[in-house]
């Protein structure tokens, strides 16, 4: 089994569901829990239970999982995760959150051709390393106060890129 791959430091899973990733109950079905780095393409739904085990994961991309809010918060307490990819209908919901506190080590977020998403929301205390945010092809991206304009919080950001979403005209306004 693959618990049994100690040293492995990368994992990539690809297939149309990932549905069986969720029925791994027992110590020898699951990752090995020393993982870095977890790429997961295809239908998901929501995380696997073994996913807040994973406390050295730094690295996480989703294509087409199409997880809800609660995943995001459990992905939000992996205390090591410093990349957080969301690609391709990884998020179902229209709004995504990310909670007061969460993502301490997160330095790089990625998130494209999301369409659901009307809104992304920073809390206070949120991100706080984070020093690059892409947003790509999120065409139904709102720019109210509660949607993207609450990136100018971020303190270490350095780097925001907005690709294929869309005006933001009070984005562009507060930035100047």
């Amino acid at each position: 089994s693959i618990s049994r791959l100690v040293h492995l430091e990368r994992l990539e899973v690809r297939s149309r569901s990932l549905e069986f990733l969720k029925e791994a109950r027992k110590a020898e079905e699951m990752p090995p829990k020393h993982l870095l780095s977890l790429r997961l393409c295809g239908r998901l739904g929501n995380l696997p239970g073994w996913m807040d085990r994973l406390k050295d994961l730094a690295k996480v991309k989703l294509i087409q999982t199409q997880l809800k809010q609660v995943d995001v918060e459990v992905m939000g307490k992996l205390r090591n995760l410093t990349l957080l990819a969301l690609w391709e209908e990884s998020f179902a919901e229209k709004t995504l959150c990310f909670g007061e506190g969460t993502f301490p080590k997160l330095k790089l977020l990625y998130i494209e051709g999301m369409e659901n998403i009307e809104s992304i929301q920073i809390k206070d205390g949120a991100l706080a390393v984070l020093e690059k945010l892409e947003v790509k092809k999120c065409v139904n991206l709102d720019d109210s106060k509660d949607g993207l304009s609450l990136v100018l919080v971020l303190q270490n950001l350095n780097e925001l890129v907005l690709t294929s979403c869309g005006d933001k005209p009070k984005l562009e306004k507060e930035k100047n």
